[in-house]
């Protein structure tokens, strides 16, 4: 008898794709990687600080995107690293996160990860055309259609999140 595994992560990820697939299309945003990016630090050192105002305003953030705190760690080195969520209409962006690093003065040192640019330029609204009941019940037609020793499988552990 073979076994069959879904995980609950494989899960997320339809549900995040269809629910992004059944709201709007990304076709101009783009990718920023912060890291390989020597002007946009300079741009923040030049404001002074990491203010959240000043993230917008050097990211060019859209009045309906944001960067949520969710972390903060102050290392050996009196080095802050604050992780923040980037958020459209407070829903997130699907594995997107930004840490900027700054010293014990304020000062930003360093900027990680990446950042999507002009997503308020292409999704207009974030509200899904289906729920997420009905997105999970989409996603387990689908890989039993798509796997036919699948029809018998018990869905356990499922969970779904709205995301960009």
């Amino acid at each position: 008898m073979r076994k069959i595994v879904i995980h609950t992560n494989f899960l997320n990820v339809v549900l995040a794709l269809s629910m992004l697939l059944t709201s709007a299309v990304i076709s101009a945003a783009e990718t920023h990687d912060l890291r390989r990016d020597p002007q946009m630090l300079l741009q923040l050192q030049n404001h002074g600080n990491a203010s959240k105002a000043n993230l917008h305003a050097t990211f060019g953030l859209a009045q309906n995107e944001d960067l949520l705190e969710i972390r903060s760690h102050l290392d050996a080195n009196g080095t802050t690293h604050r992780r923040y969520q980037q958020t459209l209409g407070g829903v997130p962006v699907w594995a997107e996160q930004v840490i900027v690093s700054s010293n014990s003065n304020g000062e930003v040192v360093r900027l990680h990860v990446r950042l999507i640019e002009g997503l308020a330029d292409e999704i207009f609204s974030v509200n899904p055309a289906l729920n997420a009941d009905e997105v999970l019940e989409k996603m387990k037609d689908q890989v039993k259609s798509d796997h036919p020793a699948a029809a018998k499988l018990n869905f356990k552990n499922q969970s779904s999140q709205l995301v960009i």
